[in-house]
Protein backbone atom coordinates (compact mmCIF):
# COMPACT_ATOMS: atom_id res chain seq x y z
CA UNK A 1 0.00 0.00 0.00
CA UNK A 2 2.55 2.51 -1.05
CA UNK A 3 1.31 5.88 -1.92
CA UNK A 4 2.38 7.47 -4.58
CA UNK A 5 3.23 10.80 -3.25
CA UNK A 6 6.26 8.42 -1.96
CA UNK A 7 7.04 7.87 -5.35
CA UNK A 8 7.22 11.26 -6.91
CA UNK A 9 10.45 12.74 -5.12
CA UNK A 10 12.45 10.32 -7.21
CA UNK A 11 10.63 12.08 -10.43
CA UNK A 12 11.35 14.74 -9.08
CA UNK A 13 15.35 14.91 -7.74
CA UNK A 14 15.58 13.33 -11.49
CA UNK A 15 14.77 17.16 -12.32
CA UNK A 16 17.41 19.05 -10.76
CA UNK A 17 19.57 18.97 -13.77
CA UNK A 18 17.42 20.90 -15.79
CA UNK A 19 17.06 23.37 -12.57
CA UNK A 20 20.18 24.04 -12.67
CA UNK A 21 20.75 24.28 -16.15
CA UNK A 22 18.05 26.63 -16.16
CA UNK A 23 20.27 28.55 -13.76
CA UNK A 24 23.41 28.13 -15.79
CA UNK A 25 21.44 29.89 -18.70
CA UNK A 26 20.55 32.72 -16.81
CA UNK A 27 24.31 33.32 -15.13
CA UNK A 28 25.58 32.49 -18.52
CA UNK A 29 27.68 29.83 -16.86
CA UNK A 30 28.65 27.91 -19.77
CA UNK A 31 30.29 31.11 -21.17
CA UNK A 32 32.54 30.88 -17.93
CA UNK A 33 32.77 26.90 -17.59
CA UNK A 34 34.12 26.69 -21.07
CA UNK A 35 36.89 28.99 -20.39
CA UNK A 36 38.05 26.70 -17.21
CA UNK A 37 40.08 23.27 -17.81
CA UNK A 38 36.11 21.74 -17.95
CA UNK A 39 35.53 20.10 -21.38
CA UNK A 40 32.06 20.59 -23.05
CA UNK A 41 31.85 16.95 -22.37
CA UNK A 42 31.85 16.82 -18.36
CA UNK A 43 29.39 19.98 -18.65
CA UNK A 44 26.88 17.95 -20.09
CA UNK A 45 27.77 14.87 -18.32
CA UNK A 46 27.54 16.51 -14.84
CA UNK A 47 23.60 17.23 -15.36
CA UNK A 48 23.20 13.56 -16.19
CA UNK A 49 25.25 12.56 -12.70
CA UNK A 50 23.27 15.28 -10.63
CA UNK A 51 19.96 13.41 -12.08
CA UNK A 52 20.69 10.06 -11.51
CA UNK A 53 22.88 10.67 -8.15
CA UNK A 54 19.61 12.39 -7.13
CA UNK A 55 17.10 9.57 -8.44
CA UNK A 56 19.41 6.97 -6.96
CA UNK A 57 19.92 8.94 -3.98
CA UNK A 58 16.19 9.59 -3.03
CA UNK A 59 15.24 5.96 -4.06
CA UNK A 60 17.56 4.27 -1.47
CA UNK A 61 16.03 6.70 1.10
CA UNK A 62 12.18 5.41 -0.03
CA UNK A 63 13.26 1.98 -0.28
CA UNK A 64 14.62 1.87 3.24
CA UNK A 65 12.12 4.03 5.03
CA UNK A 66 9.15 2.20 3.78
CA UNK A 67 10.94 -1.14 4.59
CA UNK A 68 11.67 0.23 8.10
CA UNK A 69 7.88 1.86 9.07
CA UNK A 70 5.89 -0.32 6.60
CA UNK A 71 7.91 -3.61 6.48
CA UNK A 72 4.99 -5.92 7.50
CA UNK A 73 2.17 -4.18 5.27
CA UNK A 74 4.37 -3.69 1.98
CA UNK A 75 6.23 -6.58 0.02
CA UNK A 76 9.96 -5.90 -0.38
CA UNK A 77 9.97 -7.57 -3.70
CA UNK A 78 6.90 -5.84 -5.22
CA UNK A 79 8.28 -2.42 -3.52
CA UNK A 80 11.52 -2.76 -5.15
CA UNK A 81 9.70 -3.70 -8.25
CA UNK A 82 8.03 0.19 -8.16
CA UNK A 83 11.12 1.79 -7.47
CA UNK A 84 12.92 0.46 -10.19
CA UNK A 85 10.17 1.53 -12.44
CA UNK A 86 9.84 4.87 -10.87
CA UNK A 87 13.34 5.38 -11.63
CA UNK A 88 13.36 4.16 -14.69
CA UNK A 89 10.79 6.48 -15.68
CA UNK A 90 12.77 9.09 -13.82
CA UNK A 91 16.25 8.30 -15.80
CA UNK A 92 13.79 8.38 -19.17
CA UNK A 93 12.18 11.65 -18.23
CA UNK A 94 15.98 13.08 -17.79
CA UNK A 95 16.32 11.30 -20.87
CA UNK A 96 14.57 12.96 -23.48
CA UNK A 97 14.52 16.57 -21.67
CA UNK A 98 18.13 17.29 -21.16
CA UNK A 99 18.60 17.00 -25.15
CA UNK A 100 15.56 19.07 -25.83
CA UNK A 101 16.38 21.89 -23.05
CA UNK A 102 20.20 21.89 -24.15
CA UNK A 103 18.78 22.55 -28.19
CA UNK A 104 16.32 24.65 -27.89
CA UNK A 105 16.36 26.07 -23.91
CA UNK A 106 14.52 25.60 -20.87
CA UNK A 107 11.18 26.79 -21.33
CA UNK A 108 10.40 24.67 -24.11
CA UNK A 109 11.86 21.59 -22.26
CA UNK A 110 9.60 22.42 -19.58
CA UNK A 111 6.84 22.25 -21.92
CA UNK A 112 8.59 19.06 -23.66
CA UNK A 113 8.27 17.82 -20.30
CA UNK A 114 4.48 18.12 -19.85
CA UNK A 115 3.83 15.23 -22.78
CA UNK A 116 7.08 13.18 -21.79
CA UNK A 117 5.05 12.72 -18.20
CA UNK A 118 1.69 11.71 -19.65
CA UNK A 119 3.60 9.20 -21.89
CA UNK A 120 5.61 7.70 -18.75
CA UNK A 121 2.52 7.17 -16.60
CA UNK A 122 1.36 5.03 -19.36
CA UNK A 123 3.71 2.78 -20.15
CA UNK A 124 4.28 0.69 -16.97
CA UNK A 125 0.93 -0.27 -17.79
CA UNK A 126 1.03 -0.56 -21.50
CA UNK A 127 4.48 -2.65 -20.83
CA UNK A 128 2.78 -4.76 -18.25
CA UNK A 129 -0.15 -5.86 -20.76
CA UNK A 130 1.82 -6.37 -23.56
CA UNK A 131 4.07 -8.69 -21.14
CA UNK A 132 1.10 -10.78 -19.73
CA UNK A 133 -0.46 -11.45 -23.04
CA UNK A 134 1.07 -14.17 -23.64
CA UNK A 135 3.29 -12.60 -27.08
CA UNK A 136 5.71 -15.03 -27.00
CA UNK A 137 7.94 -12.87 -24.81
CA UNK A 138 10.51 -15.12 -22.86
CA UNK A 139 9.19 -15.63 -18.93
CA UNK A 140 12.32 -17.20 -18.10
CA UNK A 141 15.87 -15.65 -17.79
CA UNK A 142 18.73 -17.51 -16.76
CA UNK A 143 16.73 -20.20 -14.85
CA UNK A 144 14.70 -17.40 -12.91
CA UNK A 145 10.88 -17.28 -13.61
CA UNK A 146 9.63 -14.12 -13.47
CA UNK A 147 5.82 -12.75 -12.88
CA UNK A 148 4.67 -10.51 -15.70
CA UNK A 149 5.14 -7.27 -13.41
CA UNK A 150 8.75 -7.98 -12.70
CA UNK A 151 9.73 -8.75 -16.71
CA UNK A 152 8.00 -5.25 -17.61
CA UNK A 153 9.79 -3.65 -14.80
CA UNK A 154 13.34 -5.52 -16.04
CA UNK A 155 12.42 -4.82 -19.73
CA UNK A 156 11.53 -1.10 -18.70
CA UNK A 157 14.28 -0.84 -16.59
CA UNK A 158 16.62 -1.72 -19.78
CA UNK A 159 14.92 0.61 -21.75
CA UNK A 160 15.99 3.06 -19.55
CA UNK A 161 19.57 2.55 -19.67
CA UNK A 162 19.72 2.54 -23.35
CA UNK A 163 17.98 5.72 -23.68
CA UNK A 164 20.03 6.86 -21.10
CA UNK A 165 23.55 6.12 -23.34
CA UNK A 166 21.73 7.01 -26.43
CA UNK A 167 20.92 10.45 -24.43
CA UNK A 168 24.33 11.30 -23.44
CA UNK A 169 25.74 10.87 -26.93
CA UNK A 170 22.96 13.06 -28.23
CA UNK A 171 23.75 15.66 -25.71
CA UNK A 172 27.07 16.00 -25.91
CA UNK A 173 27.14 16.12 -29.35
CA UNK A 174 24.01 19.14 -29.70
CA UNK A 175 26.07 20.92 -26.53
CA UNK A 176 29.57 20.94 -28.80
CA UNK A 177 27.67 22.39 -31.63
CA UNK A 178 26.38 24.83 -29.27
CA UNK A 179 27.52 28.65 -30.27
CA UNK A 180 27.74 30.05 -26.21
CA UNK A 181 28.42 33.58 -26.97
Amino acid sequence: NMGSFQLYPILLFSLFPITALSYDERCHWNQYGITMPISRRDLVLSKYILGIAGALLISVFTLAVNLLFRYGNTDPGTLSCFILAVMSASMISLDLILPISLCFGTEKGRLFYLGTVILLCAAPAILDGVFNAGMGLPKDIGGISLSGLTTAVCAFALLSLLLTVFSITVSIRIFDKKELV
